[in-house]
């Protein structure tokens, strides 16, 4: 698990028991004080040292970034997971394939056969 990537799993419409809180909190802490550690030793990963310092700066614009980026990164994954699966299960392979991501769109590059 990677810091503050406490993923809540699409399942969990229900409030949660006091167990699942304690556990919750519990792993949170224990990932907080790692991270805490890794930042005073400056052997924290790039994202994980930009992250804290947006937080301990309060910068917002750059946090609101930064969550953007992550957000984008996980559905645009879904996305791309998605489409070829799409193409597997249509037993369409394409000769060659390329994406092209910006902050609104993806584009898709495709070589098929002929008459494809």
């Amino acid at each position: 698990m990677n810091s503050l990537t406490l993923a809540v799993p699409p399942e969990a419409t229900s409030s949660p028991s006091k167990q699942e809180i304690d556990s919750w909190f519990v792993s949170f802490i224990d990932i907080m004080k790692a991270d805490h550690f890794m930042m005073e030793t400056n052997s924290a990963p790039t994202k994980t040292r930009e992250l804290y310092t947006a937080l301990i700066k309060n910068d917002t614009p750059q946090l609101a970034q930064q969550l953007r980026n992550m957000s984008s990164q996980h559905y645009i994954g879904n996305i791309v997971v998605d489409y070829m699966n799409e193409l597997k299960s249509n037993n369409k392979t394409p000769l060659k394939l390329a994406f092209g991501i910006s902050d609104s769109k993806i584009l898709v590059w495709s070589e098929i056969e002929d008459n494809d």
